[in-house]
């Protein structure tokens, strides 16, 4: 989700054993439109435990482009007091508005072209995912997600006529996706919020099918790093390196999704800047994405310290499917605000040439990775 803060309400002591906030927040997309909603959190806090010892949020939203995405996180860390980090989560997304320009991207794919390079589908969807890290650094993950997907959105049920996405799937594609994941984590990061030393890296293998109540059967395969290094006090160059493949059937729109412990999509939007969100996805996706963060601003602010600075990035990618491939590339910087070490802000504009060099924007609470 994609938010600016408007006002901002949680527990005073920085020692509270609880801490909360409510946000009316508003935003905007280039690929999604004017954006609003609620963003709350109640956190539990421990002394000898950051970030927190468990967190609740709960997030709703909507955008002009009829973009509709709702979820309840719940995590837990120490569980029942033993190595054991745990997350849950349901959500809503209903979208008009997604991107298809085909597998790996088609050449004609333009911004003005209707209907012809949109998808509309809408999901429930859940998911589960633990953390035992027996060693202080290093772990194993498994987890279980699953959409239940549907054409159309409401009281539509189809694609929409004439698509490029209706000539592929003309009944559009529906059914219950489930996905199982095992893998291994390992995280030296001196901060999960604003880290600037350290390494988290993970690899994993997924599959569904019958067995566990999938319409599709598949296997998927991810590794990703994220590196940060210090070059300054106030400067720091931050590297994420993504891999992931899948062989199989899966619906269309978990060819532009990231497996792992913190998954994504793309490419495009977040993982792929100045390129449209998930313009191109494919079962074999490679990403590298190259940040330098300047956060040389600290002042206090309502007893807050709040931490000014800026971004420069370049993301580039290879997308590939049985019939094509596309390597493409996006450029950008941005501003971030930092508010008491708890909250981070971005924005970021984005420009590729496979766009055209038409600027995309980018609003969202922390940073891209």
């Amino acid at each position: 989700m994609v938010a600016l803060f408007l006002t901002i309400a949680h527990a005073e002591e920085p020692r509270d054993p609880l801490s909360w906030y409510a946000l009316p927040t508003i935003d905007y997309s280039s690929d999604f439109g004017l954006g609003g909603g609620l963003a709350s959190g109640l956190y539990f806090e421990r002394p000898d435990m950051a970030p927190y010892k468990a967190a609740v949020e709960l997030d709703l939203y909507a955008t002009t482009k009829r973009v509709q995405e709702h979820s309840l996180w719940f995590e837990v860390l120490q569980l029942a007091e033993q190595p054991l980090r745990l997350q849950a989560e349901v959500g809503f997304l209903a979208t008009v508005s997604d991107n298809y320009c085909g597998v790996a991207g088609e050449p004609d794919c333009t911004t003005t072209a209707g209907d012809r390079n949109l998808l509309r589908y809408s999901a429930p969807t859940a998911r589960v995912a633990a953390l035992w890290s027996p060693l202080e650094r290093a772990g194993v993950m498994a987890g279980l997600e699953g959409a239940v997907y549907r054409p159309g959105v409401f009281n539509v049920t189809t694609p929409y006529p004439d698509s490029l996405y209706a000539e592929a799937f003309p009944d559009g594609e529906q059914g219950r996706y489930t996905a199982a994941m095992v893998g291994l984590l390992t995280d030296s990061r001196d901060d999960e919020i604003n880290p600037t030393r350290g390494l988290r890296a993970d690899a994993s293998v997924r599959g569904g099918g019958g067995v566990i109540g999938s319409a599709w059967t598949s296997l998927g395969l991810n590794a990703s790093g994220i590196g940060f290094a210090p070059i300054t006090p106030h400067l720091t160059a931050a590297t994420r390196l993504v891999f992931d493949a899948i062989w199989g059937e899966v619906p269309t729109p978990q060819l532009g999704q990231f497996g792992g412990w913190s998954g994504g999509q793309g490419m495009g939007g977040d993982m792929g800047r100045g390129i449209r969100s998930r313009r191109y996805i494919g079962r074999r996706k490679a990403l590298g994405q190259q940040e330098l963060r300047w956060m040389p601003l600290t002042v206090d602010i309502a007893r807050t310290a709040v931490t000014l600075g800026g971004v420069g990035f370049f993301d580039a990618g290879h997308v590939s499917d049985t019939d094509a491939a596309v390597t493409a590339w996006g450029t950008g910087a941005g501003i971030r605000v930092d508010i008491g070490g708890d909250f981070l802000m971005r924005y970021d504009l984005g420009l590729s040439p496979v766009e055209g060099w038409q600027p995309y924007s980018y609003i969202d609470f922390g940073h891209a990775f």
